[in-house]
């Protein structure tokens, strides 16, 4: 990732992402003691730590784009959320109206973090998650 423009790092780690369909290397109900993460990851973490404060882009890859793109999205704006100081997450992320991607829902089962959730948004899940941990 050289940091040339937002769209091309974000096209580029699509790329990466494409062959396992996400940017997540392993479901988020299944915890393993130890592996190292795929390019993939490496590089939607890194785009996150790059682009944190241009969340808006990731923000509009939610609407209008493929499932592929919306999930990869959700899981990037995810992880910019984890690089924020605790209670600096911003507003505009906890106000996302956009639904939560189907695979999410679906791992949500046997996810520490999904405890006593039952919002449908993505917005929902990051003010259960990120509000929850000022508590």
């Amino acid at each position: 990732m050289t940091k040339t423009t937002i769209r091309q790092d974000w096209l580029e780690c699509l790329d990466l992402c494409a062959a396992s369909g996400r940017m997540e290397d392993y479901p988020r109900n299944l915890r393993l003691p130890k592996y190292a993460p795929s390019e993939a990851t490496l590089a939607g973490r890194k785009f996150a730590s790059i682009y944190r404060n241009d969340y808006g882009f990731l923000v509009e890859r939610l609407a209008g784009s493929s499932d592929f793109e919306k999930l990869c999205a959700f899981e990037c704006l995810e992880y910019m959320c984890w690089d924020f100081d605790i209670g600096s997450v911003p507003q505009e992320l906890f106000d996302i109206s956009e639904p939560l991607p189907p695979i999410i829902f679906e791992e949500l089962a046997g996810d520490r973090n999904a405890e006593g959730f039952s919002g449908a948004t993505i917005g929902d899940w990051f003010r259960h998650v990120f509000q929850k941990l000022l508590r």
